[in-house]
Order: C-alpha cells, then sequence, then structure tokens
C-alpha cells in the first residue's frame, strides 16, 4: 500500500485530472468520513481533504480487560451522509483523487471509523471524558459553516472540462456516467423519495406501497372472523360427510374442532348429540341437547327431541332392569312433553314393576281424566288391576275399552280369557257343592264372580251356597245382585230363581232371628219376604208364629187364617188357629165373660176337636154361666 497511485482506476484519474493529489503516507490512515471537507475543499479548491484522516494507536488501561481479544474490533461504523446517493459520489471522487478508492466506495453508505480531533479513533472514554464542553460545542459550530461552504465548492463546476461531480445536469454528465453506469437522473430520485415519504407515512406524499401505482389491484382479503367462520364451517361439513357415512366418531371430532372454534352456534351440539345417540352414549347426546336448549330456549324441537333422548335411555334402562333409572328418564320425559301419553305410560309401567300400585293408579287414574276416550288407558288399568289381583275392575275395564272399541284387539283377548277363567271355576264349585264342600265350592264360585261379575247365575249359586253356610245377609246381597244384573226381567229364568231363592233365605233369616228370641227382626224379614212372594204360606205361619210369641193374637189369627186359605187341609194352620182361639178363650174367662169364653172355646174344638184341655176349659165357662147342655163326647 505505499504505492496507491498505482491501484488508482485509471478512469478516476482521467475525469479528475484538475484536482490536486495528495500523496499517501506509507501507514494508510483509517477512512473517516468528516463533514469538515466540504469547508476545506471550497478554501483550498481541492476535493481529496475528504479523506484527510490519519491513524493513530489507541492506549489501552492495564487494568482494563481487553474485549477485543476475545471478539474482533469493529475498525468501522455506520455513518448517515447528508446527502444520500450525492454523498457517495463525492466519497468516491475523493477518494480517486488522493489515488485510493475503497471497496466498499460503492455502498449506499460510507464506512468510516470515528476519529477525535487528535486524528486517533474515537471511543466511548473520550465522550464521557471530555472536559472542556465549550471548546466541544465551538468546534461543532464552527463545522456547520465548513460543512455548507465545502457543499458549496463541491457542486460547482471543477477541472479543466467543468464538469461537477455531484450536480446532476451540466457539461460533466457524460463523464460521470462512463465511471457510474448505474446512475439514474434526479428525477427518478425524487420520485423515488415521495414514495418512500408515502411508505413511511408522513401525510402529503406518494409512498411505493401505493396501490394505485401498480399494474392490478391487490383482491380484498378476508378477516379474520371470516378465516374462522370458514374454517369451522368446513369442519362441521366434513362432520356432516362422516355422519351420513356413519363415521360417527370421526364425525364427533371434527364436530369438537369446529366447536373449539365457535362454542355459540347451536347446530354443532345438535349434530353432536344425534352422533352420540348413534353411539348409544345417551348421556353425552343429553347433555348436548341441555346445551342446545339453553342457547334456543324459544325452540320446541329441541326439547321434544331431549323428551325422547331420556325416553330412549328410560327405555334402554328398562330392558336391564334398572327400574329406579329407568322411572327417573321417563318421568323427566314425561314432564318435558305432557302430552305425550307414550311417556306417561311408560312411568307407569316402571312404577308396576317396583310394585308402587298407588302411585301406578294415580297416574293412570289422572290420564283418564282428561281423555277418557282412550281405548289404551283403560286396557293399561285392566292390566294393573289385573297383576294386582283386582279381576272385578280388570273386567270392568276391559268392558269400557271395547264400549269405546269393539274392534280393539287386545281387549278382545282379555274378555275372552276371563270368561274362560270364570266357567271353569263356576264348573269346580258345582262340583264342590255336589260333593258337600261348601265352604271349597264358595271360593271357587267367588273367584268366577271376580273374575266375570257380570253373569247374574253366578250370584244365585253362591247365594244358595251362603245361605246353606248360614250367612243370610251374604246370601241376600248375592240374590239382590242376581236381580239387578238380569234386569229384572220376571221371565227370565235367573229371576225367578233368585226371587225364589231370596225368600228363603229371608224365611231361613227370619228362623234363626226367631230362634234367638229377635222377634221383631223376624217380623221384618218375613214382611219383605211376603212381599216378594203372596202365595207362600209358610211366611205367614212363620210370620203368625212372631206375632203369637209377641201375644199379638190378633195379628197371629189373621197370619193362620191366610195360610189356612192357602192349604185348608193343612192341620198345622189348623192346630194353630186352634190354640188362638183357646188363649182368647182363656182371656175372656179371666174377664169373667163366659159367654165368650165358652164360645172360643168351642171354636178351638172345632179346629182341634183332639185337645182335651179345650173341653175342660168350655165345661169350666158354661159351669159358671149355670148352663148344663149334658155330656159332650169327643167325637
Amino acid at each position: 500500500m505505499t504505492e496507491a497511485t498505482s491501484e488508482t482506476p485509471e478512469s478516476g484519474l482521467d475525469m479528475l485530472d484538475g484536482l490536486e493529489r495528495e500523496e499517501l503516507s506509507e501507514t494508510p490512515n483509517p477512512i473517516k468520513r468528516d463533514d469538515s471537507f466540504m469547508s476545506k475543499g471550497s478554501e483550498e479548491g481541492l476535493i481529496d481533504g475528504v479523506f484527510d484522516v490519519k491513524l493513530s494507536e489507541v492506549t489501552e488501561d492495564p487494568n482494563q480487560v481487553n474485549v477485543h481479544q476475545f471478539y474482533p474490533q469493529l475498525e468501522h461504523q455506520f455513518m448517515k451522509g447528508h446527502g444520500g446517493h450525492g454523498d457517495q459520489r463525492l466519497a468516491i471522487a475523493g477518494s480517486v483523487s488522493s489515488g485510493w478508492v475503497p471497496d466498499s466506495a460503492m455502498d449506499s453508505r460510507a464506512l468510516v471509523p470515528s476519529t477525535n480531533s487528535a486524528g486517533t479513533p474515537w471511543s466511548k472514554d473520550d465522550e464521557n471524558n471530555s472536559s472542556d464542553p465549550q471548546k466541544s460545542q465551538q468546534t461543532q459550530q464552527e463545522d456547520k459553516p465548513s460543512q455548507s461552504s465545502e457543499a458549496h465548492k463541491v457542486s460547482a463546476p471543477g477541472g479543466p472540462e467543468g464538469a461537477g461531480v455531484d450536480s446532476p445536469k451540466g457539461d460533466g454528465d457524460d463523464g460521470l456516467e462512463s465511471v457510474f453506469s448505474t446512475a439514474v437522473d434526479e428525477q427518478t430520485l425524487a420520485e423515488a423519495k415521495e414514495r418512500r415519504g408515502q411508505g413511511a407515512g408522513r401525510p402529503g406524499e406518494t409512498g411505493i406501497f401505493q396501490t394505485e401505482k401498480w399494474g392490478m389491484e391487490k383482491p380484498p382479503q378476508p378477516s379474520l372472523k371470516q378465516i374462522m367462520d370458514d374454517t369451522a364451517m368446513k369442519h362441521f361439513t366434513k362432520a356432516l360427510k362422516l355422519k351420513e357415512e356413519k363415521n360417527y366418531q370421526s364425525a364427533i371430532l371434527f364436530i369438537n374442532k369446529a366447536l373449539t372454534i365457535h362454542k355459540d352456534d347451536v347446530r354443532f351440539y345438535v349434530e353432536r348429540a344425534e352422533a352420540y345417540l348413534n353411539l348409544c352414549d345417551f348421556q353425552s347426546a343429553i347433555l348436548n341437547y341441555k346445551k342446545a336448549c339453553l342457547m334456543a330456549p324459544s325452540n320446541q324441537e329441541y326439547y321434544e327431541r331431549l323428551a325422547f333422548f331420556y325416553f330412549f335411555q328410560g327405555q334402554s334402562l328398562f330392558d336391564q332392569r334398572l327400574y329406579p333409572e329407568a322411572l327417573e328418564a321417563f318421568s323427566r320425559s314425561a314432564e318435558m312433553c305432557p302430552d305425550n301419553i307414550g311417556y306417561h305410560i311408560r312411568s307407569i309401567t316402571c312404577l308396576a314393576a317396583l310394585q308402587r300400585h298407588g302411585e301406578c293408579l294415580a297416574l293412570v287414574n289422572k290420564q283418564l281424566e282428561t281423555d277418557k276416550n282412550n281405548a289404551d288407558l283403560y286396557i293399561m288399568r285392566a292390566r294393573l288391576h289385573e297383576m294386582f289381583r283386582n279381576t272385578t275392575l280388570c273386567y270392568y275395564d276391559v268392558k269400557d275399552a271395547l264400549g269405546i272399541d269393539p274392534d280393539h284387539v287386545e281387549a278382545s283377548h282379555m274378555m275372552a280369557r276371563l270368561e274362560t277363567v270364570a266357567r271353569d271355576n263356576r264348573r269346580q264349585a258345582m262340583q264342590l257343592n255336589l260333593m258337600s264342600k261348601h265352604r271349597e265350592a264358595l271360593q271357587k264360585i267367588s273367584i268366577a264372580i271376580e273374575t266375570d261379575p257380570a253373569v247374574a247365575d253366578f250370584h244365585v249359586l253362591r247365594g244358595a251356597l251362603h245361605r246353606k253356610l248360614g250367612d243370610y245377609n251374604a246370601a241376600i246381597d248375592d240374590f239382590l245382585l242376581a236381580l239387578d244384573k238380569c234386569d229384572h226381567e220376571e221371565e227370565s229364568p235367573v229371576y225367578i230363581d233368585s226371587q225364589r231363592q231370596l225368600l228363603l233365605t229371608y224365611n231361613d233369616f227370619a228362623v234363626e232371628c226367631f230362634s234367638k228370641g229377635f222377634f221383631e227382626e223376624a217380623i221384618i224379614l218375613l214382611n219383605k219376604a211376603i212381599k216378594g212372594e203372596k202365595r207362600e204360606k209358610g211366611l205367614y205361619v212363620n210370620r203368625g208364629d212372631c206375632f203369637f210369641r209377641q201375644d199379638e193374637f190378633s195379628f197371629a189369627m189373621q197370619d193362620y187364617e191366610q195360610a189356612l186359605e192357602m192349604d185348608p187341609s193343612d192341620d198345622t194352620i189348623k192346630s194353630r188357629i186352634s190354640v188362638i182361639h183357646n188363649e182368647f178363650g182363656v182371656q175372656a174367662y179371666q174377664d169373667k165373660m163366659f159367654p165368650d169364653a165358652e164360645k172360643r172355646f168351642s171354636q178351638a174344638l172345632e179346629f182341634h176337636p183332639k185337645v182335651g184341655q179345650y173341653y175342660i176349659s168350655r165345661s169350666r165357662a158354661r159351669y159358671m154361666m149355670e148352663v148344663h147342655t149334658g155330656i159332650v163326647t169327643l167325637s
């Protein structure tokens, strides 16, 4: 580097031939861009003063650690020039005049080391240890005019050809363009600065990012919300496609991705619930539909679907015999859709399986209050009654169901089964009655009546068994029921048989009361019997006996005479009449009414002449009358 002139490009020497050259020292100085070169150039008429820099050794403090032994020392720093491309060309021109052009001269920014006033490289310690701030300020003020004058000096035409180095126009443009082939004119630079200004955001300037200067307009970019919506719908569409392919697990995964983006779309929860239902995950499906109902409380379809999910879950639990859990699920479905009878019926079925009979019947009765024309409800209650051994109520519910729908298949089958069971029990009861097993026969005929209570003949048979067993009250009730069930048709054989059996029961009951001294009750029962059957002489005889025991001889005489009219040849009736006349004669004799007494005794002898006491009584009466008629024969 001792002969720097030999390394200077020849074209640069030709261009700057009029400038004085400064020989380089043996020790190359570090390159420094000093702003004072403008003033020096203007005063001396030289541009090579721009590169008037010297290198000095850096003194190091032995107490300090030299960090440059670990890291390479940077001898240059980046500094921004004043004139952009113009400063660059001035620096290159100065280097040409001095006979040395650095390799980095073609860069957009000059790389020079920072030096102090003594010519040594500038360090941070020099800046911090500056003891004369006034001198530093004065030096800065002196540099300002020198910079302006040097800039003026450089911009003036120079050399024998009169070409300005930094002037974009003039006679020296051809020389500059020959050296700097990539140089641009000032108009292009101005437009670039304007575009750069707008890019920096300065108002009133146009920048390089202005879309109007581009060849085609940039299409509008989607917003973040739109991107998220599109992504969510993409996952949701994929899930629907997988669901159609019955790949429900993968569909759930894609719906989960969509829900991660958008948690407020009710469709995602609905479709995920349907997918869970196909996987028989009822609890997850119910939770998703609950979320959908909360998000759309006015959508009735979601509530109905949720009720169906509860019903589906309850049916699954019911099949597993988990009746309490199934009852809870059915109850929830019935609460959400109270108009759906099927949900209530399943709840009733669970209650029946749990043997909670009262609650079960209460629910059925409540439903029948609102829907009385539903044959299925009657069949349901009939089944419940049959389960609870209430076969009579079961029969009537089946009958009501047939009244609503005569062609109801289930009701017809149940009615036929009940009638068959009733006939079998009646046949067994008659066989047991012939074997004198009245108790066993009574049980069988009772089952027959409970199974088919509409048959009046069953009541007649059971009433007769009660009469034989001495249970007259129960017998009377059965006969009265038989009369009612045959609609009191007098020509009906059942009516005739039941009427006769009822009269016999009244009579037997009266006899029972008579034997126990309950004459009033016996008379009442006989009155009922006579009211129903006035042609039965035994009823009058029995009532006459009751009156006789109550010393009601006149009423007794009337009943005996009525019975005698029905059967004049009955000696028992005549003997009873003779006893009544004897009683009247005794009373007359005691009242000293001897003629009446004698007459009564004579009437007693007419009805029963074989009683010797009547003769004695009549003789006493005649004796008292002092009437002697002779010996009375017994013939």
